[in-house]
């Protein structure tokens, strides 16, 4: 049975959505659970994280902000969504080293030790400290290596990290830094860290009344812009980061592991069913 779990604060809404694991639909859906269940836990679970973009400012509040809508979208995969009102990136490369050692159990850690990949879509707020954009952008870089390098010792894999070309602001000179954080950052566009995801393409005239966070419209089409990436070009990421040589959907790093199945062996205990199936279903 799909496990879920609920994060008891305002701003970290987890949307646990119904993760059909019959092998029919494993099979009619191109884009099955399991070949994007990079860490074998049987579940796919995306984490979008940044500031009040992703907890949805400016939308209609029983929309809930583009994460939301999309993950209405997308009704085969668990999106979390965590958005911290005046995020900056130096916060989060904090909290990062904070909350993801030790003992902690908090719900940052408890989601993003299960996401299976992670779109980061932070930057803007750090305009009104007057830094530069390449110093942000740098920041960037170490969350991302940060991420990579802690997730792993949580959960064994590391998810795929995704960097967001931000929606560009009406608002005077934070229009132009933003312009130029995006290029830093989509010029470092790369298979081990993707940045091609282009909010930047929402037009602008879906900003509301504040000049900066997107109108309810705005999200709507934020949504879309994030439901076409997943379905059509994470897949093509997290296939890559890992290998499957017997195409069963159990990936070769942590069938022996994770649940003591062979990797060279579609069907290791002879039962007529591939071990990706087999275990998902049977457990």
């Amino acid at each position: 049975m799909k496990r879920s779990f609920i994060l008891n604060f305002p701003v970290l809404i987890v949307l646990p959505l119904v993760l059909c694991l019959s092998p029919q639909s494993a099979h009619t859906w191109p884009f099955s659970y399991k070949l994007l269940d990079l860490n074998g836990d049987c579940e796919v679970l995306g984490v979008v994280v940044g500031d009040s973009f992703v907890g949805g400012m400016g939308d209609n509040p029983e929309d809930g902000g583009y994460v939301m809508r999309a993950s209405r979208l997308l009704p085969r995969l668990e999106l979390v969504r965590m958005g911290f009102p005046g995020l900056e990136t130096l916060d989060l490369l904090e909290k990062i080293d904070r909350e993801l050692r030790g003992t902690s159990t908090s719900p940052f850690k408890q989601a993003l030790e299960k996401a299976d990949f992670i779109v980061i879509d932070l930057g803007r707020n750090d305009r009104w400290n007057f830094g530069e954009p390449e110093q942000s952008a740098r920041n960037i870089w170490r969350i991302q290596k940060a991420l990579r390098r802690k997730i792993p010792q949580l959960s064994g894999v590391p998810p795929v990290i995704i960097t967001s070309i931000l929606m560009l602001p009406n608002r005077g000179s934070q229009g132009p830094w933003v312009a130029k954080f995006n290029q830093i950052i989509a010029s470092h566009n790369s298979s081990r860290f993707p940045a091609d995801l282009r909010f930047d393409l929402v037009s602008k005239r879906l900003i509301g009344s504040d000049q900066l966070h997107p109108a309810p419209e705005g999200h709507a089409a934020l949504a879309e812009m994030l439901v076409g990436y997943i379905r059509k070009t994470v897949p093509s990421y997290l296939r890559s980061a890992l290998v499957d040589k017997d195409n069963d959907w159990l990936y070769d790093s942590i069938e022996q592991n994770k649940w003591g199945t062979d990797p060279g062996l579609f069907d290791t205990d002879g039962d007529g069913t591939g071990d990706g199936v087999g275990v998902c279903v049977g457990n």
